[in-house]
């Protein structure tokens, strides 16, 4: 299971950390490649009909549940301790309250 959490809301666009295995924007705009700004280079293929739309920074890659990026596996995503994920997904549900779950 993966479990996401996104509560309030985060202005600005999020910086290259130190540490980070992965860092990607999906905001390339065209294409079927999802670029890593980390260190890394664990690209992603865009598989599916990739949709760009706007974003809250330049462009944006909308899933619609049969689109998804796809990373090769790489000794560098080999996470044995604590993983952070961050997402600012935009969504058709009511987010009144100031914190979302969302599982898989």
């Amino acid at each position: 299971m993966v479990s996401l959490w996104v509560s309030s809301p985060f202005i600005g666009e999020a910086k290259e950390q130190k540490g980070f295995v992965g860092y990607w924007k999906f905001d390339e705009g065209s294409g079927k490649k999802a670029i890593d700004s980390s260190n890394h280079e664990n690209h992603g293929m865009i598989k599916g009909k990739p949709k760009w739309v706007k974003g809250q920074f330049g462009k944006a890659l909308e899933l619609d549940g049969a689109t998804f990026v796809e990373v090769q596996d790489s000794a560098s995503l080999d996470i044995f301790d604590k993983l952070t994920m961050q997402a600012w997904p935009l969504t058709t549900w009511d987010v009144s309250f100031s914190a979302q779950s969302i599982e898989t």
